[in-house]
């Protein structure tokens, strides 16, 4: 009986399989490395002991944009493209950054950023999402949500063709962005058609109807101030009939040269009568008192127009600047004593002009495109090679407030791109200013600016490029 149970057990044993009994050793080595002279023997543990879990150090997220809806048509600033997501969002920050677009993500949806920027003398607000389309497709909008179109197309174009866009989409896009044609040219030809206008002749009326070209020099031009300040009676200046260009009457002549030793011939101080009164409109356009905030944005974009219509002033001046300051009223109008250098007062004024007390969130926001504005326009005063040294010590500390986002500007990306900007173009024009900017605490907020800033979706390169010229110009 006792061997029929013996048996039995080590039929059982073998049946549980714990595999071949471990034979222990007599003898210890202290330098193995199982064994632990601190606390013993070391005990590793089987990895089939416990349930295997989640690798808590490398928490993987899976981004993915959203399916295009069927009811929404893609704005005309869109593209698609066959580019991979983890690919695409890395573009897009990338275009943010080389477009100076200052971008956030928005709140509650994936792949859509909140986005502003200022081109063209005004603030811009716009959305960019990007959207499924299928397994392998994306489609990247840009949409408008206030602000200049004209100035939005312009924004959006170079924003998509930096973060991808082909290039064949990129021009039917681009022709997209072009301003509509004149109304009066769609009601007039649609009259005359319905008053007998035959078909041949109705075609070459409309094409007379088509606007002309836009050029950077028409952008100047500030036709609407044009109208606003010309006598009705006095026929209009062709386009491009700046300052000093000769007109249709008066074909342009060369002055006839003067005998060794002569005196060169002095023009009159006063300004001439139309840029008086062009002075003057655009002042009664930056009176905080009288005007509201929306009127001083336009007058602040006038000033700033006019300003970059200067940038070569001297090319306009049939001697070229031998007359020197007698040309303040003529091409030199921001100089000292210049006809406009009242403008450059008011702008630099409003570049830190605070909203009125009690300013619900949408006229806030618009003191704070005033502001922008207004410091872009201090910007392309601070530019001109003749301008008032006595506006520039003025305005050291009106651009240093900016870099340094001190009052009402905290938080102001393209208030403090133009402010640095302009601290750029002073810093180089003269040491002395360069000195002033030190002397104002401007040169830690340099730094940081010139070492990226915050980077990412706050990263900026003009505002990066512009703190570097500022800051090696400051330490030279």
């Amino acid at each position: 009986e006792f061997e029929a149970d013996a048996q039995e057990i080590s039929r059982g044993i073998t049946a549980l399989d714990m595999g071949a009994p471990n034979s222990l050793s007599t003898t210890f080595d202290p330098a193995s490395e199982e064994f632990d002279a601190g606390h013993g023997a070391s005990f590793v543990a089987s990895g089939h002991l416990f349930a295997a879990g989640p690798d808590q150090g490398a928490v993987k997220t899976t981004v993915t944009a959203p399916p295009l809806p069927s009811h929404l048509g893609l704005a005309p600033t869109s593209f698609r493209t066959s580019a991979p997501l983890l690919e695409l969002l890395p573009a897009l920050t990338v275009a943010f950054a080389a477009t100076s677009v200052s971008a956030a993500p928005k709140e509650g949806c994936a792949c859509a950023y909140e986005c502003s920027a200022q081109e063209l003398l005004c603030v811009v607000d716009f959305e960019v999402r990007v959207f499924a389309c299928g397994p392998t497709e994306h489609a990247v909008e840009a949409r408008r949500l206030d602000g200049c179109r004209y100035a939005f197309g312009g924004v959006a174009s170079e924003l998509l063709r930096m973060a991808g866009c082909p290039a064949s989409q990129g021009d039917s896009k681009r022709a997209a962005f072009q301003p509509p044609p004149y109304a009066f040219g769609g009601v007039a030809s649609e009259l005359l058609r319905m008053a007998g206008c035959p078909a041949s002749q109705g075609d070459s009326k409309r094409a007379a109807f088509q606007p002309p070209p836009l050029s950077d020099e028409a952008l100047l031009e500030l036709p609407s101030l044009t109208r606003a300040t010309t006598d009705p009676a006095i026929p209009p200046k062709p386009a491009g009939a700046g300052v000093g260009a000769p007109s249709d009457q008066n074909p342009p002549s060369s002055p006839e040269p003067l005998p060794p030793g002569a005196p060169l011939p002095l023009e009159p101080l006063e300004a001439p009568a139309d840029l008086a009164a062009t002075c003057a409109h655009v002042k009664s356009l930056l009176d905080p008192k009288k005007c509201s905030v929306a009127v001083l944005v336009q007058g602040a974009r006038a000033a700033g127009a006019l300003a970059a219509s200067q940038a070569n002033a001297m090319g306009t001046c049939p001697h070229r600047g031998a007359c020197g300051a007698d040309h303040r009223g003529h091409h030199l109008l921001f100089a000292e004593g210049g006809a406009w250098l009242g403008l450059a007062d008011r702008v630099a004024q409003l570049s830190h002009a605070p909203a009125p007390a009690g300013s619900c969130e949408a006229e806030a926001a618009h003191w704070a495109e005033l502001r922008s504005v207004a410091m872009a326009a201090v910007a392309n005063v601070a530019a001109l090679e003749h301008v008032c040294g006595g506006w520039l010590d003025k305005a050291v500390r009106v651009v240093a407030a900016g870099i340094k986002e001190e009052g009402n500007n905290e938080d102001r990306p393209h208030h403090k791109r133009e402010a640095l900007r302009a601290a750029e173009a002073m810093a180089k024009r003269d040491k002395e200013l360069a000195a002033k900017l030190v002397r104002a605490g401007v040169v830690p907020a340099l730094e940081y600016e010139a070492d990226g800033g915050e980077g990412g979706l706050a990263q900026d390169d003009a505002a990066q490029r512009y703190a570097l010229g500022a800051l090696e110009a400051c330490r030279s």
